[in-house]
């Protein structure tokens, strides 16, 4: 084969790979299933009774390596796996996950670990604190049956916002898209294999 020929190949075979890598998308974010939106801005929650302020919202096993953040976009961040609550909402200090199932943001003293007064996760119905469960590739919330408090009061424990901070799992757990994610993603390759087809037709 002459080589105008070998350039005339080459530059098809780039011209078919350019076109397949465009019709890919740069990256995908964890989370339901789908593309999540990681907040970029995390509510700090303080506690009405002492003042003090966390925005990590810890469940039944007071793990620190085990908690959620809820986005000034009401959106709940599972830091666990660094994905995304997609099918619930977060008003107030209240987490909504649907069909009058309400998870409440309280602070109080969890039953293991340290004796911190920190925000639990805690069930609206029962009463109970909450664990994050890792389930079906996700992580879903479930009800456990050691009571909060005795007796059940939220009226004077239900966090309450006191500002907002940067999201700092965005850094911290990798809970973010990869460098070259979206438009720079794709046109990185686009570039090369354009440079390269430009390249070996000057050869001819």
């Amino acid at each position: 084969m002459r080589t105008h020929q070998r350039g005339q190949v080459v530059f098809l075979t780039v011209c078919v790979c350019a076109a397949g890598l465009a019709s890919v998308p740069g990256c995908q974010t964890q989370g339901g299933g789908g593309a999540a939106q990681f907040p970029a801005e995390i509510i700090v929650w303080e506690d009405p009774e002492s003042g003090n302020q966390g925005s990590p919202i810890r469940d039944a096993n007071n793990d620190p390596e085990r908690f959620v953040v809820v986005g000034t976009n009401g959106r709940v961040q599972f830091v666990q796996d660094s994905s995304v609550c997609t099918d619930c909402m977060t008003e107030g200090a209240t987490i909504d996950l649907g069909e009058g199932n309400l998870i409440d943001i309280r602070f109080g003293v969890g039953v293991v670990g340290d004796d911190v007064r920190r925000p639990f996760l805690v069930d609206r119905t029962y009463g109970t604190f909450v664990q994050l469960v890792e389930e079906g590739g996700g992580i879903i919330f479930q009800p456990t049956d050691t009571p909060f408090e005795e007796p059940n009061d939220r009226t004077d424990d239900m966090a309450k916002a006191a500002g907002s901070e940067a999201n700092p799992t965005i850094t911290s757990t990798g809970a973010r898209t990869a460098p070259l994610c979206g438009l720079l993603g794709a046109m990185m390759p686009l570039t090369v294999l354009a440079l390269l087809g430009l390249r070996l037709l000057r050869r001819r």
